[in-house]
């Protein structure tokens, strides 16, 4: 396949990166055990995070307050 643009920061896209996913049914309880992981990521990291569920938003706002490289696809507006 040949790439023939390119938009965005390249270094991050070619990263190794973690996805995160999760249920809208996502106990609460499950909270703390999920923003333990997020403290415990380092700038080395890449997340790709999707921001469609209460969960991703939460962890989107935590990834970015910490400063860990982040890509983003946010839930299009109605």
């Amino acid at each position: 396949m040949q790439i023939i643009e390119t938009q965005g920061n390249q270094d991050l896209m070619n990263r190794e990166k973690t996805l995160f996913l999760c249920s809208k049914k996502t106990p609460i309880a499950l909270y703390d055990n999920v923003f333990k992981w997020t403290d415990s990521l380092t700038k080395r990291d890449c997340i790709v995070c999707f921001n469609s569920t209460e969960m991703e938003s939460e962890v989107l706002k935590a990834l970015l307050v910490a400063e860990i490289p982040t890509i983003c696809r946010c839930k299009q507006g109605k």
